[in-house]
């Protein structure tokens, strides 16, 4: 009799450890970027909490808290000054000058930056008209003509969103890197996925103006060639990646670029931006990567956060 009792006792011991739930792994508080627009890419500044929702890894998630991130931002304008570009820089130093510090207010920090030969990122700029058309010789042709000769047509692009990054991620403003460029990479040690990461990591969106001259084809169509626009789909990546805008909307005229399109489309970049809000979400305290989708219920809003979370 005793023999039994102590098998019965074992059982229901095995019973009892297997009908207890694993336990659930650590979970912790991330924060992450939402930028908020209407379909026209006007900033949405008076959303509520209410109105978002979010899901991780495809279930529901609670936010924890929701700032509005946008009224002051901290800015860096990235130039792709390589052999491929230069040449574009230059007319639209005027409509630069006039356009983009018009999108800027008092608290705001703005900085400069080029990427072709070497990479670099100037100090805080002044909101001046003068000082935008001409920010450190960027759009003066002859100095652009010597960097990209010294240069031999090297583009770093991803160091340079990187050295963007890395200047402003202190600051507790709504952090931005604004890179104009074709999309021609040569001699950047660090890839597209590298950079993506850096600026998620970082809270920092990356928008990309395509500026496109590398992506333009000739398609002959009833015997008359037309130019046919193919985007780039790394800046398209870049820009998706890091919950940043991507713009290509120059047009070509007669076999050249437009490039006046470009500070229009600078300015709407920062302007957009307006709509960031910072949320903070609960994701597996497990260092790996985490889908994350936001949603509104509010009709007609477009939002832009990173599809990637980690701790």
């Amino acid at each position: 009799m005793r023999p039994f009792l102590i098998l019965l006792g074992m059982s229901v011991a095995v019973a009892a450890q297997s009908a207890t739930p694993p336990s659930s792994p650590a979970r912790e508080s991330v924060g992450t970027v939402v930028v908020v627009t209407t379909a026209k890419g006007q900033p949405v500044q008076d959303l509520q909490p209410a109105q978002l929702a979010a899901e991780v890894d495809g279930r529901p998630a609670r936010i924890e808290y929701m700032q509005a991130a946008g009224r002051a931002l901290a800015v860096v304008l990235m130039f792709d000054v390589s052999a491929s570009m230069f040449r574009m820089l230059g007319p639209a130093a005027e409509d630069f000058g006039k356009q983009v510090p018009a999108a800027l207010r008092s608290d705001d920090r703005i900085r400069f930056g080029e990427v072709g030969g070497q990479v670099a990122v100037g100090g805080v700029a002044p909101h001046t008209r003068e000082y935008f058309s001409a920010p450190p010789a960027l759009f003066e042709r002859p100095e652009l003509e010597q960097r990209a000769q010294r240069a031999r047509m090297t583009s770093p692009l991803w160091d340079g969103v990187a050295a963007s990054v890395a200047a402003i991620r202190a600051d507790e403003r709504h952090r931005l890197v604004v890179l104009v460029t074709d999309g021609m990479v040569t001699a950047s040690r660090l890839g597209l996925e590298d950079a993506i990461w850096l600026a998620a990591d970082a809270q920092t969106a990356v928008s990309v103006v395509d500026m496109h001259w590398a992506n333009m084809t000739v398609k002959q169509d009833n015997q008359k060639a037309r130019e046919e626009f193919r985007p780039d789909e790394s800046l398209r990546r870049l820009a998706a990646g890091t919950g940043g805008s991507y713009f290509a909307e120059v047009r070509a005229r007669e076999g050249r670029v437009r490039s006046s399109d470009m500070p229009a489309l600078v300015a709407k970049a920062i302007a957009e931006s307006r709509g960031a809000y910072r949320i903070g979400l609960q994701i597996p305290a497990d260092g790996a990567p985490h889908s994350v989708k936001v949603t509104s219920s509010r009709p007609g809003l477009v939002i832009r956060t990173p599809p990637e979370i980690r701790r």
